[in-house]
C-alpha cells in the first residue's frame, strides 16, 4: 500500500509480476504437494 501512495505506483507491479507466476505454479503442484505434506 505505502508503494502505491508514497513511492511511484508503477513499480507496485513488480512484486505483483512476480506472485503471478508463483502462485500459477503453486496451483499447478498442489496434489504433489499434498502428497509430500502427508508423508
Amino acid at each position: 500500500m505505502t508503494q502505491l501512495v508514497v513511492f511511484d505506483p508503477v513499480t507496485a507491479l513488480i512484486p505483483l509480476a512476480h506472485l503471478v507466476p508463483v502462485v500459477i505454479v503453486a496451483w499447478a503442484r498442489r496434489a504433489c504437494s499434498g502428497r509430500v505434506t502427508t508423508s
